[in-house]
This record gives C-alpha cells, sequence and structure tokens, in this order.
C-alpha cells in the first residue's frame, strides 16, 4: 500500500509467479497450468524444460543438443526459441498416440513414461 498525498492508494494484488519446470508428457497441460494461474490472478507461467528430460531425449534431445553446442550455446545458457518449443510439442503429440485408454498419475517424467509407456521408455 502507498500514501499519496493523504490518499490511501491500493496496488492491484498480484498471484504468485509460476515457473513449470517440467512439461508433461501429454499435450494440452501446459494450457490448463496457464488458464489456472489466470484465474487465481497471477501472470501467465514460465515453463522450463531440459534438453536431458525424458521427453526431449526421447524425441530429438541429442540432435537439439548438437545443433546448440555447433551454434555456440553453452550448457548453461537458457534457450527459448521455438524450434526446441515444436520440438517439446511433436513429441508430446507422438506420446499421446501411443498412450491408451488408461493414463495412470505418475511423480516425474521418468516414472509416467514407464508407467504409461513401457515399450517406449
Amino acid at each position: 500500500m502507498r500514501r499519496t498525498r493523504g490518499r490511501r492508494r491500493t496496488w492491484p494484488r498480484a498471484g504468485p509467479r509460476w515457473h513449470v519446470v517440467e512439461p508433461h508428457c501429454l499435450p494440452g497441460h501446459g494450457e490448463r497450468v496457464d488458464a489456472l494461474a489466470a484465474r487465481l490472478g497471477s501472470p501467465t507461467p514460465t515453463h522450463h524444460a531440459s534438453l536431458d528430460d525424458p521427453l526431449m531425449q526421447m524425441f530429438g534431445g541429442e540432435k537439439t543438443r548438437a545443433l546448440m553446442q555447433r551454434m555456440g550455446v553453452t550448457d548453461a545458457d537458457p534457450i527459448a526459441h521455438k524450434m526446441v518449443s515444436r520440438s517439446a510439442v511433436r513429441a508430446q503429440q507422438k506420446i499421446a498416440g501411443h498412450v491408451g485408454p488408461s493414463v495412470h498419475p505418475a511423480e516425474s517424467q521418468a516414472a509416467w513414461i514407464a508407467l504409461n509407456l513401457p515399450a517406449m521408455g
């Protein structure tokens, strides 16, 4: 709260800032997190993924890493590029085509893949 010339001025309440560290293996879950944050009045969440994530490893993580190394990008540099985002979306779409009718929840990507995609994991 801040006082301006004797009047009380209140700042709009902003919800907590969200950081999604590990994307879900199926498409659509990220959009649900974004919608939940919007309903709670939070800014749009920041989604983070690693080329070492099981999802990225299954579908081109090594190719993307090799390309980034040729471009001079180190492992510590954050990458925000449409190519990487599209690669993650394509991986999610491929996985969605292999998942059976029942999806078992898990604590991590690796555990989710082991439970729901034993032939691919």
